[in-house]
């Protein structure tokens, strides 16, 4: 009886040691693994990635998990009906994350993956970029109207043809910025242009033509400071966003 006792014992308390998982020598057989096809995407997209297992048979079920709250605690987002192969996940937020996957027997945890990150990147108005406060307006150039959060004032900015920085970003999470323009005339027939640099790329300038709505694309380094500078007309009008992973995470400042 005495030794029933002490073998039940240890059978309970190598179940709350292990808080259900498989004992090394069984998980020894298995494998599991799994990388983003992007690490990088669109927010509210299904992002891709491909599952690499072996040793699990029918009765094991894989939980994909995703990192979620100011915790950062893992929750099921999807359980998984393809143990090796490429797998479309659930729909993800703007943000940055950590996902892994679980390989579960009821209560029981069998493996655990190594984490891995996914940044998804969101429209951040290019108003909410200059911090705040620039209600939308209309001008008219070339004959078409245009709604546009910001006219930079030339002279506050100390403006010249050479292409003084107008904003700074000390800080941004941004891959992306998307500018919309309308150039008036009044300020001469010229080309004018905006330039946007960062630490460690070359300078990024587009020319923009006058009495004319176009557009200005730029790439960026996520986490850099950047600055963009107005090369040209003094009339100028500017719409558009950035594509970030935060819309918070920004640090800006006027030249």
């Amino acid at each position: 009886m005495r030794v029933r006792v002490l073998l039940c014992a240890a059978a309970l308390g190598t179940t709350a040691a292990l808080a259900g998982a498989v004992p090394e020598a069984e998980a020894a057989h298995h494998s599991l693994s799994f990388s983003f096809v992007h690490t990088k995407v669109t927010a509210n997209t299904r992002p891709q990635l491909t599952v690499r297992s072996h040793g699990y048979g029918k009765k094991i079920v894989f939980h994909l998990q995703r990192q979620m709250g100011t915790r950062h605690v893992y929750q099921n987002i999807a359980t998984l009906h393809v143990k090796n192969g490429l797998v479309t996940a659930p729909k993800v937020p703007m943000g940055k994350y950590r996902y892994r996957i679980v390989a579960r027997k009821g209560k029981r945890v069998f493996a655990v993956s190594a984490a891995r990150s996914l940044t998804s990147f969101g429209r951040v108005s290019f108003a909410t970029l200059l911090g705040g406060g620039h209600p939308t307006r209309t001008t008219t150039v070339g004959g078409h109207t245009f709604n546009y959060v910001e006219m930079p004032n030339l002279q506050s900015y100390m403006y010249d043809d050479t292409g003084t920085p107008v904003w700074q970003m000390t800080h941004s999470t941004c891959r992306a910025l998307h500018l919309d323009v309308a150039v008036g005339t009044d300020g001469g027939d010229r080309t004018d242009a905006l330039t946007l640099a960062q630490a460690t790329r070359d300078p990024q300038r587009v020319d923009l033509p006058t009495g004319e709505i176009s557009s200005a694309n730029f790439t960026m380094v996520p986490g850099q400071s950047w600055s963009l500078a107005i090369s040209g007309d003094y009339y100028m009008y500017l719409n558009g966003y950035g594509e970030c992973f935060n819309d918070s995470a920004v640090t800006f400042s006027q030249g």
